[in-house]
């Protein structure tokens, strides 16, 4: 298994695409995963576009979207919109949560 070095765009959520882009860059890392929750919201397929243009453009690769879609939840965003924007962006995986509770929260029939 080759592994890529990268980063998880919500480790600078005040940053936006264009600076992450940057320091990647500068820090030599080669893959990203956009998160759903500030660089890459769920539905918005247009900014999914875009950053995901900046990122090729810049000689690196979109790793995953990181939605935070949740298995079993009735709230959040709508599965539709998060596979729509992972294929905007051109993610060959997308993160989604595990369910609703927490792993301590969480019974063997829950898991």
């Amino acid at each position: 298994m080759l592994l890529t070095p990268g980063l998880v765009s919500i480790t600078f959520r005040k940053l936006i695409p264009e600076e992450i882009v940057s320091l990647m860059e500068q820090a030599r890392l080669r893959s990203i995963e956009w998160g759903g929750d500030v660089h890459c919201p769920h539905g918005d397929t247009a900014i999914a576009k875009q950053v995901g243009q900046l990122t090729r453009d810049a000689g690196l690769e979109v790793a995953a979207y990181g939605s935070y879609y949740r298995a079993g939840a009735t709230d959040g965003p709508s599965i539709d919109a998060v596979l729509d924007t992972a294929s905007e962006l051109g993610a060959p995986l997308v993160r989604i949560w595990a369910g609703t509770k927490g792993s301590s929260d969480s019974t063997a029939e829950d898991r």
